[in-house]
Formats: structure tokens, C-alpha cells, sequence
């Protein structure tokens, strides 16, 4: 049976790589232009507040640090995203959801296939990018940095998806989950990091955000990845994305097995 499930992992898990590969050209164009144009405009944004204020670091943060900073948070962000919204509302609007309920595997474990193929995808541009980083600035990520940054990532992308998949099912009741899925990211532009670090912040706000999700999704793993974290505080921050893991997994449980009880399969 264990066998068979890993099979069937590895099925999902290559079809949607094929998926991916038959658009390599856009995605890696569109990839690129996409990174670069947020890094380029954080950092210009970022030298002209360094310049007006006369300083050469901010918040334990120099000028040339941010580049790494912001290219990181923008490639985590990609690789915890992974498929668009929609992977699983649209197959209960659809009434394509059918197909996977007679599966003999359940309906996570594919879904979870699927996002990691995309995952994998930005991930492998991580380790690309963080290495032209280092060769063009020298003083970068260490391998020890990247192997426990790339742990939390793990931890992380897990935590998002089980977030992100409850939020999907809400599609079992209403019409859109649109707005839902774009609040959430929302959230982790603003409370996690990705557009302002965190260490920004007002002292309460940024306590505040410590007792949500957010920070341990992307400014953390940040943290660890440039290698501004001691080993306790790694071992820390993974139990609480552990915690929150435990939460959102009850979360989904409890949407999937309300929502499959009354969902007929019709469609749109």
C-alpha cells in the first residue's frame, strides 16, 4: 500500500513537471523579468532613503544586503505560492473534484504532489540566484545557512498550503474564493516580511505579528538563510511552524469533511 501511494506520488508529481516544462520558455522569462524588476525597484527605492538619510546601514541591514534580502523573500514567496488560486476551487466549481474522491489515494496527497512540483520548480531558482548572488558579491549565503533555510522553507510551505488549501475549500459554500486567496497573501506581503522587514516595524506591531503565522513563513526563513540566526532560535521558530502545521491541518480536516458531505459534483 505505501508502495502504491508513493507510485502515485511520483505520477502526480512528474505529470505536473511536464506541465511546467511545456511552457519553459515563458515561465522562465516571465520569472525573470518578474524578480528582477521587484529587487531592482527595493533597491533603488531602499538607496535613495540610505542616501536622504545619510547612513550605510539601517536596522543591522546595509544597502547591498538588501538585494539579498529581497531576492530571497521574493523566490520563498514563489516557492510557498505554488500552483496559482484556484488549484482547488476549481475542481469543486468545476465538478471535476469527482475524479479524485474514487482515487485510491486521498485528495491531499495529490494536491500536495501538484504543489510541490511548482515548488520544486522556484526552489531550483533559489539555489541559482542565491549563487550568481555570491559569485557577483562574494559575502552570501553559507551552506549551512542554506541547508537550515531550506528545512524551514519546508516547514513553511507546508504551513502555507494547509492555510492556503482551507481557504479553497470555502469554495464548497461560496461562489468566489478570489478575494479570499489575495487577502491571504496580503497578509503575508505585509505581516510576513516581503515588502518591509520586519525589524521595521513599531515594537507592538511587530510583536503583534509574532503571534500570527506570517513572520515564520517568509521574514524568518529569511533570517536563517542570510545567516542571522543561532541554532536555538532555528530549532524555535520550526516548532511553532510546527504548531501552527498542527492547527491548520485540524482547520482543513474539519472544512474537507464538512464541505465533501454536501458537495454533489454538478459544476458549473
Amino acid at each position: 500500500m505505501i508502495k502504491h501511494n508513493i507510485n502515485l506520488f511520483n505520477q502526480s508529481f512528474l505529470v505536473e513537471l511536464r506541465k511546467l516544462l511545456a511552457y519553459r520558455w515563458e515561465f522562465w522569462t516571465g520569472f525573470l523579468g518578474q524578480t528582477f524588476i521587484f529587487v531592482g525597484i527595493s533597491y533603488f527605492l531602499w538607496k535613495s532613503i540610505f542616501l536622504s538619510n545619510g547612513v550605510t546601514e539601517m536596522h543591522g541591514i546595509a544597502l547591498t544586503d538588501f538585494i539579498l534580502y529581497y531576492l530571497t523573500a521574493h523566490l520563498i514567496f514563489k516557492t510557498m505560492l505554488g500552483p496559482n488560486i484556484g488549484f482547488i476551487s476549481h475542481d469543486i466549481y468545476y465538478g471535476t473534484l469527482n475524479k479524485f474522491i474514487v482515487y485510491p489515494v486521498s485528495f491531499q496527497f495529490i494536491k500536495i504532489a501538484s504543489y510541490l512540483a511548482h515548488s520544486f520548480f522556484y526552489y531550483a531558482q533559489l539555489i541559482i540566484l542565491i549563487s550568481l548572488h555570491k559569485l557577483l558579491f562574494g559575502n552570501s549565503v553559507d551552506l549551512i545557512s542554506f541547508s537550515l533555510g531550506s528545512l524551514t522553507l519546508i516547514t513553511a510551505s507546508y504551513c502555507y498550503f494547509l492555510i492556503s488549501a482551507s481557504i479553497e475549500l470555502i469554495a464548497f459554500w461560496a461562489e468566489n474564493i478570489w478575494s479570499l486567496a489575495i487577502l491571504l497573501r496580503s497578509f503575508i506581503h505585509i505581516g510576513g516580511g516581503y515588502l518591509i522587514p520586519l525589524s521595521f516595524y513599531p515594537e507592538k506591531i511587530s510583536h503583534f505579528l509574532y503571534y500570527t503565522p506570517f513572520p515564520y513563513l517568509i521574514y524568518e526563513p529569511i533570517q536563517i538563510f542570510r545567516g542571522q540566526t543561532s541554532l536555538e532560535h532555528f530549532f524555535l521558530i520550526n516548532a511553532i511552524l510546527l504548531g501552527w502545521i498542527f492547527i491548520a491541518y485540524i482547520v482543513f480536516r474539519l472544512v474537507w469533511y464538512r464541505g465533501n458531505r454536501q458537495f454533489t459534483g454538478v459544476g458549473i
